[in-house]
């Protein structure tokens, strides 16, 4: 499964590897989550804007849907929920949920007291 994961990473990055460009870039992290019981999975780059969700059943990957969350913001990290039917998406300031039935992406309002003990929230000084 870890080698299904490496080949999905690289085949879906977009870039060769003799381009010059890419070569000088410092890697970022990937993150790459699977729902154990449907099998599919997530796939994202800390820093990026998109988020792709694949089907991985060997020797198959099918790319399922790819969404993107707003402008100025970032991923930092995905995971399933509970339930197994929505992908939860941390940015720097937001969390969204991505229901796998309609493909819709929501903002998931956060408690005033989970902001504060955030290591992302703004603090007076």
């Amino acid at each position: 499964m870890r080698l299904v994961a490496v080949v999905a990473a690289l085949f879906l990055a977009g870039c060769s590897a003799s381009c010059m460009e890419c070569r000088a870039r410092p890697v970022a992290e990937t993150l790459f989550v699977t729902e154990p019981a449907s099998g599919v999975s997530a796939l994202a780059t800390v820093g990026g804007r998109n988020v792709r969700v694949l089907l991985v059943r060997p020797p198959s990957i099918v790319l399922l849907r790819e969404v993107f969350v707003p402008r100025g913001e970032s991923v930092r990290s995905v995971r399933w929920s509970e339930n197994g039917r929505e992908l939860i998406v941390e940015t720097d300031a937001s969390r969204f949920a991505l229901d796998t039935r309609d493909w819709r992406l929501a903002h998931i309002e956060q408690h005033a007291r989970e902001i504060a003990v955030s290591p992302h929230a703004r603090r007076r000084g």
